[in-house]
């Protein structure tokens, strides 16, 4: 994996390729990543079952699904933790 990872030259090639390792590795149906972007989570990577429904869709942080999860990790790192 980490010869893989040095040859790719952008940071959306490496999201897609986190993204389908995860997918690979737990077999699940569908992974997104996305990174927060000011006030919203854009996606960045999507790979499997909803890729062209969830591919580029920013979501407001506070609303959908990303509700408390993205408040939690964004102060976990603020507070010097991981998560």
């Amino acid at each position: 994996m980490s010869q893989h990872t040095i040859s790719l030259t952008t940071v959306e090639e490496l999201l897609k390729n986190i993204a389908q390792l995860i997918r690979e590795s737990f077999n699940y149906l569908h992974v997104g990543i996305g990174l927060v972007e000011q006030d919203v989570v854009v996606s960045k990577a999507e790979i499997g079952a909803f890729e062209e429904t969830y591919r580029g869709i920013r979501i407001p942080i506070g609303h959908g699904i990303w509700e408390g999860c993205v408040e939690w990790t964004i102060f976990a790192i603020q507070q010097g933790g991981g998560y």
